[in-house]
């Protein structure tokens, strides 16, 4: 029946992928009518292996389990072409249905990683910490590691320093918010360990030059109105501290 038309789905089990490496991946068919459901059990489907030049390098035959999917894997062996961008077309009675894309190269990955903390916001003039911490993918902190570190407000280089983390692996980046005009400051991290590897990351930082306050009244009369914490965007910005609330009621 031409006026049912058959979809897919193709879910991989991640999307970079080395040369040597299996790719694993799974569809699922369905038929788009009034009601979506899933195909019958025992059809055909073809998955088709293409390299970056859309060159077929392997194909399955598949056939669709009680719920409608399938799965399968191709290994990315031999003389797979130049690395980049690969795909995996699925074909239903010779037509296209559906193509999931995956990147193959010769990544180097890193042997650690930086985590920053959550960074609450600030006003001008203030001074901003960002704190963080190195960590091994076997879990131990990187305290040999050198830190290098630059601020740019906006445009404008602002600050730059090295410093050396603890024990734990943690660090702290303290700077004065002072460019005038300037809402969004980028702190960027570059880690070199102990071997010489090198990794770089950044977080942004937003600084506020002043906040609205608004006051509702509700009654006539002369009151006082006492705040006792304010709310910017979900960080708490004033606590424990006195407001002076001015304003004018005419009429």
């Amino acid at each position: 029946d031409d006026s049912i038309h058959t979809g897919a789905e193709i879910f991989l089990d991640r999307t970079a992928f080395k040369p040597g490496d299996k790719v694993l991946y799974k569809c699922l068919l369905y038929y788009e009518r009034p009601e979506y459901h899933v195909c019958e059990k025992g059809k055909k489907l073809t998955a088709v292996l293409l390299n970056a030049s859309n060159e077929e390098l392997d194909s399955n035959e598949l056939y669709l389990n009680e719920f409608g999917s399938a799965s399968g894997e191709f290994a990315l062996n031999g003389d797979i072409g130049r690395g980049g961008r690969f795909s995996i077309r699925l074909l239903v009675d010779g037509k296209i249905v559906n193509q999931a894309y995956f990147v193959v190269d010769d990544f180097v990955l890193p042997d650690f990683v930086i985590d920053f903390k959550p960074v609450q916001r600030y006003f001008y003039g203030d001074t901003v910490n960002v704190s963080g911490k190195l960590s091994s993918f076997s879990g131990h902190g990187l305290s040999g590691a050198s830190v290098i570190y630059s601020v740019i407000a906006g445009n404008d280089f602002l600050s730059s320093g090295s410093l050396v983390p603890d024990e734990s692996g943690e660090f702290n980046i303290g700077f004065v918010a002072s460019a005038p005009d300037e809402y969004w400051y980028r702190v960027t991290v570059k880690v070199t360990d102990v071997t010489g590897e090198t990794y770089e990351k950044s977080v942004q930082v937003y600084v506020a030059d002043e906040m609205d306050l608004y006051a509702e009244i509700g009654n006539g009369a002369e009151s006082d109105v006492s705040v006792t914490g304010l709310s910017f965007e979900d960080v708490s910005v004033v606590t424990d501290e006195t407001v002076e609330v001015k304003f004018n009621v005419s009429g």
